[in-house]
């Protein structure tokens, strides 16, 4: 019995560095229910970026159609981004303006062709 007690406060233990070598811990970062039905975005919620994104890109687990992306920082007045009309794809992409270093929060909606909506937010970190 001491032996299986022993067995699992090492496994325990093992667990922990893995929980500290997530880069998104403590910088807000959180699951968006569009994340948690499978959209995948670039960049990422929580990233801490090196320089201004290129493009917002958004990866869904069905086709849809982007309709709106817009950026706000921390402070000041939000930034519309324009989204070109395109057909609905598993993927879709949009350049963005140069940022300065800062916070920002990007919302965006998407729209499957039967009118299923789709809405989230990518809070970023310009350096």
């Amino acid at each position: 019995m001491k032996t299986l007690a022993t067995i699992a406060v090492a496994l325990s233990l093992t667990a922990l560095p893995a929980a500290a070598q997530n880069a998104h811990a403590g910088h807000g970062a959180m699951t968006s229910p569009a994340q948690a039905s499978g959209v995948v975005t670039t960049p990422a919620d929580g990233a801490m970026l090196a320089g201004t994104p290129d493009r917002f890109t958004a990866t869904f687990p069905h086709p849809m159609q982007l309709k709106t992306v817009s950026i706000a920082p921390a402070r000041g007045a939000a930034i519309p981004v324009s989204v070109p009309a395109t057909a609905a794809a598993a993927r879709a992409s949009v350049a963005l303006p140069r940022l300065a270093p800062g916070n920002y929060t990007l919302t965006w909606t998407a729209q499957a062709g039967n009118g299923h909506d789709m809405t989230g937010k990518v809070r970023f970190m310009v350096h």
